[in-house]
């Protein structure tokens, strides 16, 4: 990635997150899809402890979903890391992506 000349007197080859987590317990991520049971509404998310956020959301702690509780999980899909569910979290959000993904889950038709 460097020419030698030019490597800084850091850089060991590997990306700065690399290693972070060796040693330890991986975290797994989830992203999820929340139905609201007052409204005909919809929210993806990204966590890695699914009963903490759904009581958040349910509780009116998050700006975004606090009008239209209570919610229910209706989707989740596991990811070994964060990156991974963040990029599927974005490909959801894309209105396009969410409108199949309810669809195959039968709430659109």
């Amino acid at each position: 990635m460097y020419n030698d000349e030019l490597k800084p007197r850091w850089w060991n080859g590997r990306p700065a997150c690399a290693g972070r987590h060796e040693g330890l317990t991986a975290i797994m991520y989830l992203v999820y899809v929340l139905k609201s049971l007052s409204q005909h509404w919809f929210y993806i998310g990204l966590t890695n402890n699914k009963q903490k956020r759904l009581s958040q959301h349910n509780d009116g702690q998050v700006k975004s979903t606090k009008h239209n509780r209570p919610y229910v999980v209706i989707y989740t899909k596991k990811f070994e890391n964060r990156v991974l569910a963040r990029d599927y979290e974005k490909y959801l959000k894309i209105r396009s992506n969410k409108e199949k993904l309810l669809k195959t889950l039968g709430f659109l038709t």
